[in-house]
C-alpha cells in the first residue's frame, strides 16, 4: 500500500468515534442525494439514494429526511468510512424500512496505482439507474471501513461477480487521541469499542468468520472482501431470504440453480479464459430464462410489499 493511500485512510476511514473523538479534519459530512424514478409497471416513483463522502454525526438524520414521504427501495454507498457510530445509526435505519443496499465498486485490479480515468470507467454496481453512476466520481467508487458495516449489515443487499471494492478493517480511535492514554486505559476503551462492534455485527446476522476478518485486518490496512467471502450473506439477511422463499414455491429450485452457477463462475479466476467464457454463459442465459424471471419477479414483488409496510405507504 502507497503512503498516499495510508493517509487517506488513516482520515477518511476512522470507523471508531466515541464520545466525540474522530478525526481531525474538518468535513462537512456525507452527501446524500436522491433520484426519484417511475416504475414502469406500476407506475409509481421509486427513490434511489445515494451516500457519498465521510460519514460523520448527523448524518442519519439527513437520511430519514430524504426516506420521509418517499418509496425508498435502494441505497448506494459509495463512501470511505467515518463515524463508525453514525453507519451504526444508518444501518438501524436501513433495516427498519427495509432498504437494499448497492455498495459502490470497480473491478477486480484494484490498487494503489490505477489511474482515476480507469476507476471512473469502470465505477459500478449491481443497480441499473445510470443517473446515480453520473454523479459519482472516481474518488468515491468504493465502500469500506463504516460504510462497509452498513453494507454488510443491510436487510438486503446486491454485488455483482464482477467487483469488489468493499474494504473492511478493524476499528480505532483517532491516534493523536488515543496516543493519550496509558496502557490500561488503552487496553479498557479498545476492549469495549471492539465488543460493541462485534455485538452489532452478530445481531445482525454477519457470519463469525467475517467478524474475525474483519478484526485481523489492523487500521493502516483494508481487507478487500472477494466475491467468494460476499457470497456467503447472500442477498438478503437469513430470515428475510426464508421468508420470502416461503412466499415464492416456484423460486427455491431456481435459487440452489442459480447459487451453484454463481459458485461456479466465482471458482475461476476473474480473467478472460474459455473457462470463465462458458461458465459466465451459463449464468447468464439461466438468469435470462423465463422460468427464472418469473421466480425472480415474485421475490421482487414481495420484497416490496415487506419495504411499502414498513414505510408505511399503500
Amino acid at each position: 500500500m502507497s503512503f498516499r493511500w495510508v493517509v487517506r485512510f488513516r482520515c477518511a476511514l476512522a470507523a471508531v468515534v466515541l464520545a466525540g473523538i474522530g478525526c481531525s479534519q474538518s468535513v462537512s459530512g456525507a452527501e446524500i442525494r436522491s433520484i426519484d424514478m417511475a416504475d414502469e409497471g406500476t407506475g409509481r416513483v421509486v427513490r434511489t439514494m445515494l451516500l457519498s463522502g465521510q460519514i460523520v454525526n448527523g448524518d442519519n438524520d439527513k437520511l430519514l429526511q430524504e426516506i420521509k414521504g418517499h418509496f425508498v427501495k435502494s441505497i448506494v454507498l459509495a463512501s470511505p468510512g467515518g463515524n463508525v457510530q453514525e453507519a451504526m445509526q444508518i444501518s438501524t435505519t436501513l433495516n427498519r424500512y427495509f432498504i437494499e443496499a448497492y455498495p459502490a465498486a470497480f473491478t477486480h485490479e484494484h490498487n494503489s496505482t490505477i489511474d482515476q480515468d480507469y476507476v471512473s470507467k469502470f465505477c459500478s454496481s449491481s443497480d441499473p439507474k445510470l443517473e446515480i453512476w453520473n454523479v459519482v466520481q472516481a474518488s468515491d467508487c468504493e465502500c469500506v471501513s463504516a460504510c462497509a458495516l452498513i453494507a454488510l449489515t443491510a436487510p438486503f443487499r446486491e454485488m455483482t461477480q464482477h467487483y469488489t471494492s468493499l474494504g473492511l478493517h478493524r476499528p480505532y480511535f483517532d491516534p493523536s487521541q488515543f496516543a493519550k492514554l496509558d496502557e490500561g486505559e488503552a487496553r479498557v476503551a479498545y476492549r469495549d469499542l471492539l465488543k460493541e462492534v462485534e455485538e452489532f455485527l452478530a445481531e445482525n446476522d454477519v457470519p463469525q468468520s467475517m467478524i474475525e476478518t474483519m478484526m485481523s485486518a489492523n487500521s493502516t490496512e483494508v481487507h478487500y472482501l472477494s466475491y467468494q467471502e460476499w457470497l456467503q450473506f447472500g442477498w438478503a439477511k437469513p430470515f428475510l431470504e426464508e421468508l420470502l422463499i416461503s412466499r415464492c414455491d416456484a423460486f427455491a429450485p431456481i435459487y440452489v440453480t442459480e447459487g451453484n452457477l454463481r459458485s461456479e463462475l466465482a471458482a475461476i479466476p476473474s480473467v478472460a479464459s474459455p473457462e470463465r467464457d462458458k461458465a459466465l454463459f451459463r449464468f447468464l442465459s439461466f438468469v435470462s430464462s423465463k422460468e427464472y424471471q418469473r421466480a425472480w419477479n415474485c421475490i421482487v414483488e414481495e420484497k416490496e410489499k415487506i419495504q411499502l409496510k414498513a414505510q408505511g405507504l399503500p
